[in-house]
């Protein structure tokens, strides 16, 4: 029994120690007219993984947020039908709040 405490104790302290950063966003999403859009995707990335992903309210307002290990940067990644792609470079181990994201329209091919 006092190996398995013991085990168990060791594995929560390397999990503790791994995770050692927090990053989360919140915002809005708006159009060109300044006025919110709704049903935006909005993932938070680091490298190649999408840590958590969200979709904006009818008030375009999202929040994204996770626990990670080291990172030099984290990407909010925008994604909107109609909308131009929208990626945005942030500094990981931040909260970042009232963060105003603007979105362009999708250049139509004539």
């Amino acid at each position: 029994m006092r190996i398995f405490k013991l085990s168990a104790l060791t594995f929560v302290l390397l999990l503790v120690a791994s995770c050692d950063a927090y990053t989360s966003v919140r915002g809005e999403i708006q159009g060109p007219d300044c006025q919110p859009v709704a049903g935006a995707v909005v993932k938070l990335e680091i490298g190649d993984h999408v840590y958590s992903e969200s979709e904006s309210d009818v008030a375009g307002a999202f929040e994204v947020q996770t626990v990670h290990g080291k990172a030099d940067e984290v990407l909010i990644v925008i994604s909107k039908p109609g909308f131009k792609e929208k990626v945005i470079r942030l500094h990981p181990y931040f909260r970042y709040e009232d963060l105003v994201v603007q979105l362009e329209p999708e250049q139509k091919n004539a």
